[in-house]
């Protein structure tokens, strides 16, 4: 009997950023933003390349960083539309804060 290979899969390393202009340039850019985390009304990008988004945010922060404008303007929108949704798919009731809903009467 041969003996079984094992692949070791290495955790995946992942980037977190509350900055909303970061976050959409790394989007721009190709990185897909695996979910948002709260810490009370405050959201956290997290991108699932995390060593690619480091590299990213060097060139970013020291101005490098060159991004289509098309792409920069619908990763913007895309990112404001999650974080006015709330949160996504991945989040739990407990780190998504509530939205103030009132009730009219008709």
């Amino acid at each position: 009997m041969s003996p079984m290979k094992m692949k070791h899969v290495l955790p995946q390393v992942e980037f977190r950023t509350r900055d909303y202009w970061l976050a959409a340039s790394l989007n721009a850019a190709g990185c897909e933003v695996i979910r948002l985390e709260w810490k009370g009304s405050r959201a956290f990008f997290v991108f699932g390349e995390g060593k690619r988004c480091e590299d990213l945010a060097c060139g970013y922060w020291s101005g490098n960083l060159q991004v289509p404008a098309r792409a920069m303007a619908d990763a913007l929108r895309h990112l404001k539309e999650r974080l006015h949704l709330r949160g996504d798919e991945h989040a739990t009731d407990q780190s998504r804060p509530q939205a103030n809903t009132r009730t009219f009467p008709s």
